[in-house]
């Protein structure tokens, strides 16, 4: 299938930037192309690590207030430690850096999970998964976010005999992606 982008226009440029295109691409449905205005939010890629303490077999997630969420009901959600990527950055030193300032721990090692789009109907942003272990001797300081960033993050452990109950509380997407590749892997004994 084949796509043209016949313009581009930035239309805001925020912190959020939004571009407006205009869109020609082919159909399945007929020959005749479809031709499409559409404004998608420009944002670089992220990275997201789900951290696991393997001294107490323990997921280390944080939670925070979230604008988005709070509009749907509760404002506080639990979720990966995750950040935005510095441009020309490499992922694994922006969870190594994330991972210090959100919940106070070194990292002994990194494994790649999977990159997905976060909603690729409306951004360009990527999230680069990660699963990293660790251990109670790595926690160097409180962790909690960056105070100039006004960052409030409570960290948030779980034992992973309790996973499979705590899940069900879990809304974050990418939470959940890196919680169910937990699962299979610890069930397939190849990891842990």
């Amino acid at each position: 299938m084949k796509f043209e982008i016949l313009e581009k226009e930035r239309v805001f440029n925020q912190y959020l930037k939004i571009d407006a295109y205009q869109v020609q691409h082919e159909r399945y449905s007929t020959k005749e192309n479809a031709n499409k205005n559409l404004e998608v939010a420009a944002k670089g890629d992220a990275c997201a690590a789900l951290v696991y303490e393997t001294d107490t077999k323990s997921i280390l997630l944080i939670e925070q207030f979230r604008l988005p969420s709070a509009i749907h009901g509760n404002g506080w959600i639990t979720e990966l430690v995750a950040g935005t990527m510095e441009e020309n950055e490499d992922p694994k030193e922006t969870m190594k850096r994330e991972i210090l300032e959100e919940i106070g721990y070194q990292v002994e090692s990194f494994e790649f999970i999977q990159r997905v789009f976060v909603s690729p109907g409306w951004t360009t942003e990527r999230i680069n998964i990660y699963f990293a272990t660790t251990n109670s001797t790595l926690k160097v300081s409180d962790g909690g976010g960056v105070e100039s960033e006004q960052e409030d993050i409570r960290i948030v452990k779980i034992n992973i005999e309790l996973l499979d109950n705590f899940m069900e509380s879990i809304h974050d997407a990418k939470t959940l992606i890196a919680l169910l590749w937990f699962q299979w892997n610890v069930g397939k004994n190849q990891i842990i």
